[in-house]
């Protein structure tokens, strides 16, 4: 069983951000907020400070990987790239999983409690 996390979504296509965040919610976490772009993004982490980010290859303004990077910065934050070219996103670390689309539920939730198992969420139900 996860434990509910606070989730934020990095996602450029509206209706793929919408169905990502039900299919986060029914798995049991907390969807803070869906950005299309880096600047939502760095806005976003700032305000909302999520436990977790599921995070697309491309954003409206340039890719998740270079989100990533400038999020982590100010403090690393678990995440779960997903991507149609995965060989393109830069290797996984702890706390970091590249999912290739298509994926199914199970795989999203595997790869959510992977990230979570190598790096636990310090926020407090």
């Amino acid at each position: 069983m996860l434990t509910a996390n606070r989730v934020l979504i990095l996602e450029d296509e509206p209706i793929l951000a919408m169905l990502l965040a039900r299919i986060v919610a029914d798995l049991g976490h907390g969807v803070l907020a869906t950005v299309g772009s880096v600047a939502q993004a760095l806005v976003a982490v700032r305000c909302v400070r999520p436990d977790l980010m599921i995070v697309d290859k491309r954003l409206r303004d340039g890719s998740g990987v270079a989100a990533v990077q400038q999020i982590s910065l100010a403090g690393f934050v678990p995440h779960v790239f997903v991507s149609g070219e995965t060989c393109s996103v830069v290797a996984p670390r702890p706390g970091s999983v590249t999912l290739e689309k298509p994926y199914v539920i199970a795989e999203l939730a595997h790869a959510i409690q992977t990230v979570l198992s190598d790096f636990p969420s310090p926020s407090v139900p």
